[in-house]
């Protein structure tokens, strides 16, 4: 399997949670932007993490971490409604991706911060994917 293939599925997963192409690969080349009225939107993200080994020189094990970012905008909402609109969204991105395949785990990358330059919020999840070769 490869990267492209692991961001695919990842993205495909994460699709029913969000309207319509606010799903969005960030892969540092094509420019993307998130709009404040589409939101919120999930951002998966190249890895940081790539390993391939072999356990008893036999079958090849291959992890993944890619990441997925959150982004929620307030809508002219209030702080605490943002917020709680965030946590569930946050629930239902890890339960999806916890239901796809070869994933193994899923954890926060960093707190939840401000999105830059605006009042909305962001957060990265770490999500390990774990391919065992036969």
């Amino acid at each position: 399997m490869s990267e492209a293939t692991i961001q695919a599925r990842l993205m495909a997963a994460l699709a029913p949670l969000v309207a319509e192409g606010s799903v969005l690969l960030n892969d540092h080349e094509t420019a993307a932007t998130a709009s404040r009225h589409r939101s919120p939107w999930l951002v998966v993200e190249l890895a940081d993490t790539v390993k391939g080994e072999t356990a008893n020189f036999r079958n090849a094990t291959y992890v993944y971490e890619p990441y997925v970012a959150l982004i929620v905008f307030p809508h002219g909402s209030a702080e605490k409604k943002m917020i709680d609109t965030f946590q569930v969204l946050r629930q239902q991105v890890v339960a999806a991706l916890m239901e796809t395949e070869d994933v193994e785990a899923v954890e926060t990358a960093g707190g939840l911060a401000r999105y830059p330059n605006s009042d909305g919020l962001i957060q990265r999840l770490r999500v390990r994917v774990t391919e065992y070769q036969v």
